[in-house]
């Protein structure tokens, strides 16, 4: 017995919209039977309660607004310190609030920085800018600044101790170039030291030359008329003089090194009274008064100490 294949059934091409269609009918036909099923009402528009709403996003932005001018006000009575302004705001919203009863308070909109919108963009000042520079710069970016512009980074307050240090620093490095300019014109020092200060003298000893060291100690002496010690009373001052200059010409000492000299001979060739007079008065050397004029600390300065209270100490 020979088989017959049965007869193919033909596929109907299927199109998007048609099965759509179909689909909605189905649907239709579901909720039409259904009393259960849900049906949506036409919505209707409410331009009051829309602009309830906004009103109501403006009082919250009213009372950030006040809470940020309390929360920056530094001093405890600054007029910004206004916190009247908050409550009269709060109570605009409670009103507001009673008279539209569909609408709720959200107090989380009511807290500072709970704007949807970016807080506007301030521009920063000269000073943060200058101490910015500093700050994020290296030791040589304070010498590429002007005077101003170091003094707006100073009176910022935003340095760190290594920021401020730069700015220190600097300021002293153009202190002493204007003032070694000023007492040492063309690299020679003045020649009129009349009117000079008696501190500027006495910064210029640390880079004066011999000769301008005795230019400066003539006219230290002129307006520091110190009295010297009294000689001895021996009974003939002229004969006490002539013999201590023998005897130190003799050694090979003269009567400068007794005040200017090193301290193993100032004390070994002094008198007794000579010796009192240090000891109620002290000998300032050259070092040291520099140290006390400038404040700068010498080396020779302190080795200079030492050996005077090595000295005082063997009396």
């Amino acid at each position: 017995m020979r088989y017959t294949p049965p007869p193919r059934r033909r596929k109907h091409k299927r199109t998007p919209g048609r099965d759509l269609h179909d689909l909605g009918s189905q649907w239709s036909r579901l909720r039409d039977s259904n009393p259960r099923s849900t049906r949506y009402e036409q919505a209707e528009s409410d331009p009051g309660g829309y602009e309830a709403g906004q009103r109501q996003r403006a009082i919250e932005r009213h009372i950030r607004r006040y809470k940020r001018r309390e929360a920056a006000a530094l001093p405890p009575r600054s007029p910004a310190r206004r916190p009247g302004k908050v409550r009269q705001w709060q109570g605009a919203m409670r009103d507001h609030l009673a008279a539209h009863p569909d609408l709720r308070r959200l107090r989380h909109r009511e807290q500072v920085g709970a704007g949807n919108l970016p807080e506007p963009r301030r521009e920063p000042s000269t000073a943060q800018v200058e101490a910015a520079r500093v700050w994020s710069g290296d030791a040589q970016t304070p010498r590429e600044m002007s005077d101003d512009q170091l003094a707006a980074a100073e009176g910022s307050r935003l340095l760190d101790n290594r920021a401020r240090a730069r700015t220190e620093a600097e300021t002293g490095r153009r202190d002493r170039a204007d003032q070694h300019a000023r007492l040492f014109p063309a690299g020679h020092l003045l020649d009129d030291l009349t009117t000079v200060p008696q501190d500027d003298l006495a910064w210029a000893m640390r880079y004066a030359r011999d000769a301008d060291l005795a230019r400066i100690t003539r006219e230290m002496d002129r307006r520091n008329d110190v009295p010297l010690p009294a000689p001895a009373a021996s009974g003939d001052d002229v004969l006490d003089l002539l013999a201590d200059r023998d005897a130190l010409a003799t050694d090979g000492v003269t009567p400068v090194s007794l005040f200017s000299g090193p301290a193993h001979i100032a004390y070994a060739r002094a008198s007794d009274e000579l010796k009192a007079w240090r000891a109620e008065h002290g000998r300032l050397t050259q070092a040291e008064f520099i140290e006390k004029i400038t404040g700068q600390p010498q080396r020779w300065a302190a080795s200079a100490r030492k050996n005077e209270s090595d000295h005082q100490n063997k009396r």
